[in-house]
Protein backbone atom coordinates (compact mmCIF):
# COMPACT_ATOMS: atom_id res chain seq x y z
CA UNK A 1 0.00 0.00 0.00
CA UNK A 2 1.58 3.55 -0.69
CA UNK A 3 1.04 6.47 1.31
CA UNK A 4 -2.06 8.59 1.51
CA UNK A 5 -4.40 8.33 -1.81
CA UNK A 6 -7.73 8.01 -2.64
CA UNK A 7 -10.38 7.20 -4.83
CA UNK A 8 -12.56 10.14 -4.67
CA UNK A 9 -14.00 11.99 -7.08
CA UNK A 10 -11.65 14.92 -7.77
CA UNK A 11 -9.12 16.99 -9.79
CA UNK A 12 -6.82 14.46 -10.36
CA UNK A 13 -3.59 14.50 -11.82
CA UNK A 14 -2.37 12.02 -15.01
CA UNK A 15 -2.11 8.32 -13.59
CA UNK A 16 0.82 6.01 -14.85
CA UNK A 17 -0.22 2.37 -16.03
CA UNK A 18 2.36 0.02 -15.77
CA UNK A 19 1.77 -2.09 -18.30
CA UNK A 20 4.63 -3.96 -17.97
CA UNK A 21 3.17 -6.19 -15.82
CA UNK A 22 -0.12 -7.03 -17.06
CA UNK A 23 -0.90 -10.20 -16.74
CA UNK A 24 -3.90 -11.29 -18.89
CA UNK A 25 -5.91 -14.44 -18.92
CA UNK A 26 -7.44 -15.81 -22.05
CA UNK A 27 -8.98 -18.70 -22.96
CA UNK A 28 -6.55 -20.89 -25.41
CA UNK A 29 -9.94 -22.12 -27.30
CA UNK A 30 -10.25 -19.12 -28.38
CA UNK A 31 -6.93 -17.69 -29.81
CA UNK A 32 -4.75 -18.68 -32.89
CA UNK A 33 -1.27 -18.47 -31.75
CA UNK A 34 2.13 -19.37 -32.81
CA UNK A 35 4.21 -18.72 -29.65
CA UNK A 36 7.49 -17.57 -29.66
CA UNK A 37 7.59 -19.16 -25.85
CA UNK A 38 5.53 -21.70 -23.91
CA UNK A 39 1.39 -21.74 -23.71
CA UNK A 40 -0.01 -21.99 -20.43
CA UNK A 41 -3.17 -20.23 -21.24
CA UNK A 42 -2.32 -16.84 -19.54
CA UNK A 43 0.06 -14.27 -21.49
CA UNK A 44 1.57 -10.74 -20.60
CA UNK A 45 0.27 -8.55 -22.96
CA UNK A 46 1.70 -5.23 -23.07
CA UNK A 47 1.22 -2.30 -25.48
CA UNK A 48 4.56 -0.44 -26.62
CA UNK A 49 6.13 1.79 -29.00
CA UNK A 50 9.21 0.99 -31.25
CA UNK A 51 9.78 3.53 -33.84
CA UNK A 52 6.75 5.61 -34.09
CA UNK A 53 4.11 3.08 -34.42
CA UNK A 54 2.22 1.22 -31.36
CA UNK A 55 2.30 -2.36 -31.30
CA UNK A 56 0.64 -4.99 -28.49
CA UNK A 57 3.06 -7.78 -27.65
CA UNK A 58 3.70 -10.66 -25.34
CA UNK A 59 6.08 -10.27 -23.05
CA UNK A 60 8.47 -12.85 -22.60
CA UNK A 61 11.67 -12.79 -20.36
CA UNK A 62 13.37 -10.19 -21.03
CA UNK A 63 11.54 -9.12 -25.09
CA UNK A 64 8.72 -8.78 -26.36
CA UNK A 65 7.12 -10.58 -29.00
CA UNK A 66 4.97 -8.26 -31.49
CA UNK A 67 1.35 -9.40 -31.60
CA UNK A 68 -0.95 -9.30 -35.01
CA UNK A 69 -4.95 -9.44 -34.95
CA UNK A 70 -7.27 -8.06 -32.21
CA UNK A 71 -6.60 -8.32 -28.85
CA UNK A 72 -10.26 -7.83 -27.41
CA UNK A 73 -11.71 -10.36 -29.88
CA UNK A 74 -9.28 -13.22 -29.09
CA UNK A 75 -8.48 -12.97 -33.12
CA UNK A 76 -4.58 -12.53 -33.04
CA UNK A 77 -1.57 -14.52 -33.57
CA UNK A 78 1.97 -14.06 -31.40
CA UNK A 79 4.49 -13.63 -34.57
CA UNK A 80 8.31 -14.41 -34.31
CA UNK A 81 9.31 -10.69 -34.57
CA UNK A 82 10.31 -9.44 -31.02
CA UNK A 83 12.21 -6.72 -29.61
CA UNK A 84 14.32 -6.59 -26.42
CA UNK A 85 12.72 -4.83 -23.30
CA UNK A 86 14.46 -1.99 -22.82
CA UNK A 87 14.53 -0.66 -26.13
CA UNK A 88 10.70 -0.89 -26.44
CA UNK A 89 8.60 2.44 -24.72
CA UNK A 90 5.31 0.79 -22.87
CA UNK A 91 2.33 3.25 -23.71
CA UNK A 92 -1.15 2.35 -21.75
CA UNK A 93 -2.71 -1.14 -22.86
CA UNK A 94 -5.58 0.16 -24.20
CA UNK A 95 -7.27 3.31 -25.29
CA UNK A 96 -10.66 3.51 -23.42
CA UNK A 97 -13.62 5.63 -23.51
CA UNK A 98 -13.36 5.94 -19.91
CA UNK A 99 -11.90 5.17 -17.00
CA UNK A 100 -14.39 4.20 -14.29
CA UNK A 101 -12.77 3.94 -10.45
CA UNK A 102 -14.62 3.04 -7.35
CA UNK A 103 -13.79 5.04 -4.27
CA UNK A 104 -13.38 4.42 -0.75
CA UNK A 105 -13.48 0.80 -1.28
CA UNK A 106 -11.62 -0.69 1.93
CA UNK A 107 -11.95 0.31 5.58
CA UNK A 108 -8.06 1.64 5.83
CA UNK A 109 -9.03 3.78 3.16
CA UNK A 110 -11.71 5.23 4.57
CA UNK A 111 -10.49 5.42 8.16
CA UNK A 112 -7.61 7.53 6.72
CA UNK A 113 -10.41 10.50 5.81
CA UNK A 114 -12.32 9.95 8.89
CA UNK A 115 -15.22 8.32 7.01
CA UNK A 116 -16.70 4.77 6.55
CA UNK A 117 -17.28 2.26 3.57
CA UNK A 118 -20.32 3.34 1.62
CA UNK A 119 -23.00 0.81 1.32
CA UNK A 120 -23.34 1.27 -2.48
CA UNK A 121 -20.32 1.46 -4.23
CA UNK A 122 -19.29 5.34 -5.38
CA UNK A 123 -18.12 5.45 -8.81
CA UNK A 124 -16.14 7.88 -10.73
CA UNK A 125 -14.60 9.08 -13.82
CA UNK A 126 -11.86 10.17 -15.00
CA UNK A 127 -10.97 10.98 -18.47
CA UNK A 128 -8.97 8.83 -21.29
CA UNK A 129 -6.44 11.66 -21.28
CA UNK A 130 -5.48 10.83 -17.74
CA UNK A 131 -3.69 7.85 -18.67
CA UNK A 132 0.12 8.07 -19.60
CA UNK A 133 2.61 5.56 -20.48
CA UNK A 134 5.15 3.00 -18.23
CA UNK A 135 8.18 5.86 -16.76
CA UNK A 136 6.57 8.84 -18.62
CA UNK A 137 6.73 11.44 -15.73
CA UNK A 138 3.33 12.78 -14.03
CA UNK A 139 2.49 16.30 -14.12
CA UNK A 140 2.02 17.95 -11.56
CA UNK A 141 0.02 21.23 -10.87
CA UNK A 142 2.10 24.04 -9.91
CA UNK A 143 -0.34 25.19 -7.13
CA UNK A 144 -0.49 21.84 -5.64
CA UNK A 145 0.76 21.15 -2.08
CA UNK A 146 -0.57 18.02 -0.92
CA UNK A 147 -0.28 15.01 -3.75
CA UNK A 148 -0.68 11.39 -2.84
CA UNK A 149 -1.04 8.41 -4.83
CA UNK A 150 -1.86 4.77 -4.42
CA UNK A 151 -1.93 1.38 -6.52
CA UNK A 152 -4.55 0.10 -8.12
CA UNK A 153 -5.77 -3.27 -9.76
CA UNK A 154 -6.97 -1.70 -13.11
CA UNK A 155 -9.21 -4.37 -14.65
CA UNK A 156 -9.22 -4.65 -18.75
CA UNK A 157 -12.65 -4.87 -20.04
CA UNK A 158 -12.64 -5.67 -23.44
CA UNK A 159 -16.84 -5.16 -24.51
CA UNK A 160 -19.18 -2.79 -24.43
CA UNK A 161 -21.23 -3.61 -21.98
CA UNK A 162 -23.95 -2.41 -19.25
CA UNK A 163 -26.57 -4.40 -16.58
CA UNK A 164 -24.41 -7.34 -16.96
CA UNK A 165 -25.25 -10.10 -14.56
CA UNK A 166 -22.38 -11.09 -12.13
CA UNK A 167 -22.20 -14.46 -12.89
CA UNK A 168 -21.16 -13.13 -16.30
CA UNK A 169 -18.85 -10.01 -15.16
CA UNK A 170 -15.73 -12.24 -15.78
CA UNK A 171 -16.46 -13.13 -19.67
CA UNK A 172 -16.07 -9.26 -20.32
CA UNK A 173 -12.83 -8.91 -18.73
CA UNK A 174 -9.72 -9.18 -21.05
CA UNK A 175 -7.59 -8.94 -18.11
CA UNK A 176 -5.85 -7.33 -15.15
CA UNK A 177 -3.09 -4.55 -14.77
CA UNK A 178 -1.69 -2.53 -12.34
CA UNK A 179 -1.85 1.53 -12.20
CA UNK A 180 -0.45 4.53 -10.05
CA UNK A 181 -3.69 6.83 -9.23
CA UNK A 182 -1.82 10.54 -8.23
CA UNK A 183 -4.15 12.70 -6.39
CA UNK A 184 -3.54 16.40 -5.81
CA UNK A 185 -5.37 16.28 -2.14
CA UNK A 186 -6.03 19.54 -1.13
CA UNK A 187 -7.46 20.82 -4.95
CA UNK A 188 -9.47 17.81 -4.76
CA UNK A 189 -10.73 18.66 -1.32
CA UNK A 190 -12.16 22.02 -3.04
CA UNK A 191 -14.68 20.29 -5.53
Amino acid sequence: RSPGGSHSVGKFLKITYITRVARFSIKIGKICRQSCGGMDGKMKIAKFVIGEKERYGEVQGNRICEIRGDIFSGDFEVTQTEYPLDKVKFAPVTNPTKVIGLAVNYSDHAAEHNTTTPEDPWFFLKPPSALIGHKETIILPPNAKQVEYEAELVFVIKDKIKNVPVEEALDHILGYTCGNDVSARDIQEKD
